[in-house]
């Protein structure tokens, strides 16, 4: 299922497990994985042909799902945009795969004791397209790298997944912006117009 050198990322399903004294992090890791199997299916796991993507390729798309939907229903929809824009070979301007790879930085410089403090997912100072990683990271770049990123940056939910399995491309939507008008939702457009339009409507220029 995993490709060759990937990590575990994504599938270390969050649940409560029974650890005895003499658990072993490998026997953990076992149940952890187990637990994603039980949980997610093997009918999702069962990609259809006609998907076009790998099991693997639908747990990374819906980990950036995971990432950017607050409000359930539009998984569906911020599925369909970044669907719509790798049939398009456009950027996907993902921001969470940013916040990623530069947390991956950030905590390789830390002691692991420390990690319980770091803040993750923390909005960036810099502009992100010019924001630069080194090349085990670089693929996480979706302001200067086209198609989808190389592995998931979290365990997406059963949500994050099924809209990934299922994206709602119909609508032709290539766009989306964060409301600010305090839905937590956000506001998708067609056309570049369009999504600058919503850029303005909602502050953001």
């Amino acid at each position: 299922m995993l490709p060759k050198g990937a990590s575990l990322e994504g599938y270390l399903w969050a649940d409560t497990y029974r650890v005895l004294a003499d658990t072993s992090a490998e026997e953990l890791i076992v149940m952890i994985l187990n637990r994603f199997r039980e949980v997610v299916g093997e009918e999702r796991m069962t990609v259809p042909e006609a998907r076009g993507l790998t099991f693997h390729q639908v747990v990374t798309l819906a980990s950036v799902v995971e990432q950017e939907v607050i409000v359930a229903d539009e998984a569906p929809l911020v599925a369909g945009v970044y669907q719509n824009r790798l049939a398009k070979k456009m950027l996907l301007q993902a921001d969470p795969t940013l916040h990623y790879a530069t947390d991956t930085l950030a905590l390789a410089k830390l002691p692991v004791a420390d990690w319980v403090s770091y803040v993750f997912w923390k909005p960036l100072e810099a502009t992100y397209a010019e924001v630069k990683f080194p090349k085990a990271l670089r693929g996480f770049q979706t302001y200067q790298n086209v198609g989808l990123i190389p592995g998931p940056i979290c365990t997406p939910s059963l949500a994050a997944l099924d809209a990934a399995l299922e994206p709602d491309t119909k609508t032709g939507y290539l766009y989306f912006v964060a409301r600010t008008d305090g839905s937590k939702a956000h506001a998708f457009a067609k056309t570049y117009a369009e999504h600058l339009a919503n850029l303005k409507k909602y502050g953001y220029q």
